[in-house]
Formats: C-alpha cells, structure tokens, sequence
C-alpha cells in the first residue's frame, strides 16, 4: 500500500513537474530560434557580412555561415569576441557604409551575450561516442565457465594480469586487449574446462543435453547447445 501511495503523492507529480519543465525549454529553445531568424541575422546581414561575409572575408572570420542559431552556439568563443567589437563600438569600422544605432548595437550585443552560450542540447544530434567491444577478465571469466558449465576450476588464474590502466579497475574495455598469448590460453582452457566437465556424467548431461541422432546431425545437435549456452554467455 505504502508503494503507490508514495508513487501517487511524491515521485509522479515530480516526474510531471521535470516533464513539464523540459516542454517549457524546448517551447523556450524554438522561440529563441525563430527570434534568431526573424530579427537578429538580419540585423548580421545588413552590419556585418559586408566584411565578414561572400567569398572574401576580412580577419578570417565568416559570419554568414552561421545561419541558424544552433550553429551560433557552437562556436560560443567566436561570438563572445563579436559581443566585444559590438560593445566596444569597434565594429563595424568608422569606414563602413552602414552602422546600427545605438539601440540596435545594444539589442545585438545583449541578445548575442544571451544566447550564445545557451545551448539546446535536444536540438544537437547525440553522439556518444564509440562503445568498445571488450572481453571477460580474468575473474568474469572463472565465474562465467562456473556458472555455465558448473565446474569447480578457475581457468584464469593461468591468464595473463589484466590491465587497469592506471584507473584502477579491471573491466575497463580500452584496457582489457587480447593478446596472442591470452588467445592461447583460452584455448587451452576451454579444453581443460570441457575435460572436468566431461568427467562428471551430471555435468556432461547438462552440456550434451541434445546428442545425434538418426533424425539429428551433429552439426544441428552441436547447433543446438551452442544456441543454447549463447543466450546465457552472450545476454547483451
């Protein structure tokens, strides 16, 4: 009764209350954006990509390539630089044809300082980054052939130490290589494994629990204990 209660009264109104709040910043993320388009870029268009603009741009920098405000928030150093020139008076240069007003310097520089750094992180692509294949150590190994084979025997004691990489920790995937020498103790191993295994008719049961027969070949006899032992092995 307490369960549901608590879910009720405290931990659903919350989880509303953070729904609620990422509709809000997503609404406030869109709004932004359009402004971006409607009144800011413009404002761009007409002050600065006369110089920073086309093919020819003066000090390397092109602002016209920044069309969407996302693409402005990803290069927030840049941007502050320009809240600078804008705030300083400095640009555009007392040599261009057109300069803003003092208001429109002002609501450049003031939204630009507002917005550059505020990032919609919904709104950029998620890369994580890659995930690293990585392999058993040598303590999942023992507790892996136990806990499917059964056997009272720790094949990894015999492996190579595992890295930690200076963290620590040993199931760090960019740590954990496979080198030739470890390739061949698997090897040895799995053999050593099957031979214990093999030598208790409980435990050869358990994994030759499927044989040849005239209706089965032991293609499709080992099949099925592979099929069978992988989906325990391999969960992921």
């Amino acid at each position: 009764m307490f369960g549901p209660m608590l879910f009720r009264s405290a931990i659903l109104p919350l989880a509303l209350a953070f729904l609620a709040l990422a509709v809000d910043a997503r609404a406030e993320a869109k709004a932004r954006a359009a402004e971006f388009e409607k009144d800011i870029r413009p404002l761009l268009d007409t002050y600065c990509f006369g110089c920073h603009g086309g093919e020819k741009v003066k000090g390397d920098v092109n602002l016209e390539d920044y069309k969407t405000l996302l693409t402005v928030q990803r290069n927030p150093k840049l941007w502050s630089n320009v809240v600078d020139q804008l705030e300083s008076a400095d640009m555009p240069p007392e040599k261009a044809e057109k300069h803003p007003t003092d208001d429109e310097r002002k609501r450049l520089a003031k939204w630009l300082e507002d917005n550059a750094t505020r990032i919609d992180l919904s709104a950029i692509p998620k890369d994580p980054g890659r995930v690293t294949i990585r392999r058993l150590n040598r303590s999942e190994y023992n507790n892996t052939v136990r806990d499917l084979f059964g056997v009272d025997f720790r094949p990894g004691k015999n492996f190579p130490a595992d890295g930690a990489g200076g963290g620590g920790f040993t199931n760090n995937a960019d740590t954990l290589f496979l080198p030739p020498i470890l390739m061949e103790n698997y090897l040895e191993a799995a053999g050593s494994v099957l031979d214990q295994a093999f030598a208790n008719d409980k435990l050869r049961a358990r994994i030759l629990f499927v044989e040849p027969s005239d209706t089965l070949s032991p293609e499709d006899a080992a099949r099925k204990i592979l099929v069978h032992f992988s989906s325990f092995a391999f969960r992921r």
